[in-house]
């Protein structure tokens, strides 16, 4: 028995039209001057509906979200983890946001995306060089200095400043302070920077039977312009307990280099 239906539409059901959020970027809100800058370098969004991954994704973005009924979008900030921008992270020292939303199939709905440190966040480090130089010579021929040139100042009224130029090859810094961390805590440090050539972050934990550990967690691309990086000091930290944290700073020529300079500004050290 052959059955026939005059225009059925079976085969072709009816395709949904997403509802788009529009993320262009977040707004930092303060938290205190004990956090210390509100700068940021977040490039990403992880997006969930109702609890839901939807997914990850660059700013700025519209995401599309297939609603049936009212839902709660919430989103995370993202960095690029390690200054690896292949490798987007959901920082976790960044509270989420969040959005009730109507379905408006077709409708692009702009979300002003706000963010803080999360409650738990504690400082274990902040040096912005306003009040000095808080680095000193490890080893290599030159050391950061304290600059207050407005050209080579993030913000605030100092800036530590690297200049390797003749038989001055290479500079590395220790700070003067330490800081403490747990091992298995979520650790990072934060920087902004800029400058002519590249340079290294590091750590190094001093212990009481005179034993010390180094390690160069992170390697600094030059940049023309300001910018931000977040380098994790977990691996580091949970393997060295019981030690002293000290952050280190290098730089130095590479061949075909005969000079260059580095402007470093508001690091921050940041933990559970």
């Amino acid at each position: 028995m052959l059955w026939m239906c005059a225009g059925c539409e079976v085969i072709n059901p009816r395709e949904e039209i997403p509802t788009y959020i529009h993320i262009d970027s977040f707004r930092f809100v303060p938290r205190g001057d004990t956090f210390g800058t509100s700068s940021h370098r977040i490039s990403s969004v992880w997006v969930y509906l109702d609890n839901q991954p939807v997914g990850a994704f660059e700013m700025p973005v519209n995401v599309p979200l297939l609603l049936n009924g009212p839902g709660m979008v919430t989103i995370a900030p993202g960095i690029d983890y390690n200054g690896m921008k292949s490798f987007q992270y959901p920082y976790p020292f960044y509270s989420f946001d969040s959005l009730q939303l109507q379905p408006q199939p077709g409708k692009v709905v702009p979300f002003d995306a706000k963010t803080q440190y999360v409650n738990a966040t504690r400082v274990v480090y902040n040096s912005n060089f306003d009040l000095g130089n808080p680095f000193t010579k490890f080893n290599g021929d030159t050391t950061i200095m304290k600059t207050s040139t407005p050209e080579y100042v993030f913000e605030g009224g100092g800036a530590g400043f690297i200049y390797i130029d003749g038989p001055r090859k290479t500079s590395e810094n220790i700070s003067l302070d330490p800081f403490t961390a747990s091992g298995g805590e979520q650790t990072f440090v934060e920087i902004n920077y800029k400058g002519t050539l590249a340079f290294q972050v590091g750590v190094a934990a001093f212990f009481n039977n005179g034993d010390v550990k180094q390690e160069y967690i992170g390697g600094v691309y030059p940049r023309s312009e300001w910018n931000k990086i977040y380098l994790s000091l977990r691996e580091f930290v949970t393997a060295n307990q019981g030690g002293q944290f000290y952050l280190i700073i290098r730089a130095g020529t590479d061949d075909g280099e005969s000079s260059g300079w580095v402007a470093i500004d508001n690091i921050k050290i940041v933990t559970f």
